[in-house]
């Protein structure tokens, strides 16, 4: 039996499709298949894929209407015959042991369903300050509690660098199109179902970013709709309707929050707005946390980072939060939890 199956939707990729391509034939463990879904394209990536084909036994290409990236993966999935998924994009670039090292992370691991790495943005040169951050905070999430703890932050694991047992896919309904990133939804549907994740220390990917991106450019992944499947898993899994709700940042995130969730205090550290209102919830100062007892937190606060003398270490202000409610006994994912 085939060890893994690659799936490797694409839609008018020519331009990057080749060079991928080039990195899985350089593989160092070679028992896989690629299933490659052309998704309608119009321009060459078609004939790419039947070149390849030509001279690859191992890539099997399928051709469907554009139907997007979740009917791309669907159909890719239902045509995979072995038991560990990876899935990779057309425009990336996987190091030469990437499948060796995520095919023994979980030969060895029985635990884990998800296998990730590390990886780095590319081309360095046009990227932003915020994609940046995020490579380096998605990065510094490796550990099965640690990507639980930032679930509701942002997507802490990037898709493009995944092996999944094809056991716990199907277990949680495999891929699904409910109108926001398919990938998110699919760690969080993971994550309440008990299956676990952990992340391979060393860069395995070369990620790529242009204004192609879909997470540039198609509607489900616009900041609104990250925010309403954060909303739709923090009311399905977490909030318990029994316990007060605060949120803890009266700032833009916090208000937003605040609006969506109604809850009964906003925790800020501004003493100007203290004694407020904000949508209905009273402001409180972080020193009446005994006002709250029984209450569960939501955090909601920026990532940007401070020193709080100069021979301290940088520490963002969730991290604050997180010492303080610590030190107040608070149990992350228990009794509070942070999102963004």
């Amino acid at each position: 039996m085939t060890a893994v199956s690659v799936l490797l939707p694409c839609r008018n990729v020519a331009p990057t499709l080749p060079e991928a391509l080039r990195s899985l034939w350089a593989q160092s463990f070679d028992d896989f298949e690629v299933i490659a879904v052309d998704d309608g394209s119009t321009d060459e990536s078609a004939e790419i894929l039947r070149s390849h084909a030509r001279s690859e036994p191992r890539l099997r290409v399928v051709h469907q209407r554009h139907g997007g990236i979740v009917s791309a993966l669907t159909h890719g999935a239902s045509l995979a015959r072995a038991p560990l998924i990876a899935r990779m994009d057309a425009d990336d670039r996987i190091h030469r042991d990437r499948f060796r090292r995520q095919v023994s992370h979980l030969r060895q691991r029985a635990e884990l369903s998800v296998s990730s790495s590390r990886v780095r943005l590319f081309p360095r040169q046009a990227l932003g300050d915020g994609y940046l951050r995020y490579e380096s905070w998605v990065n510094s999430v490796t550990t099965h509690d640690a990507i639980r703890e930032n679930l509701f932050v942002e997507s802490p694991i990037p898709h493009p660098s995944v092996m999944i047992r094809r056991s716990a896919l199907d277990a949680v309904g495999g891929y699904r199109d409910v109108g926001w990133p398919e990938d998110y939804d699919l760690w969080m549907r993971l994550a309440f179902a008990g299956h676990r994740f952990e992340k391979l220390e060393d860069v395995l990917l070369d990620w790529r970013d242009s204004p192609r991106r879909s997470s540039r450019v198609e509607p489900a992944y616009a900041a609104e709709r990250f925010s309403d499947l954060k909303e739709h898993y923090l009311r399905e899994h977490v909030l318990d309707r029994s316990r007060a709700l605060a949120i803890w940042g009266a700032g833009p995130i916090g208000k937003d929050w605040a609006r969506r969730l109604r809850p009964r205090f906003l925790i800020e550290l501004d003493p100007k707005k203290v004694g407020q209102r904000i949508h209905g919830a009273e402001v409180i100062g972080s020193a009446e946390l005994m006002r709250l007892e029984g209450a569960f937190i939501v955090v909601a606060v920026g990532a940007l980072s401070r020193r709080r003398s100069s021979e301290s270490p940088w520490l963002s202000a969730r991290d604050e939060i997180r010492e303080a409610l610590d030190e107040a006994s608070y149990v992350e994912l228990s009794d509070f939890i942070c999102v963004a």
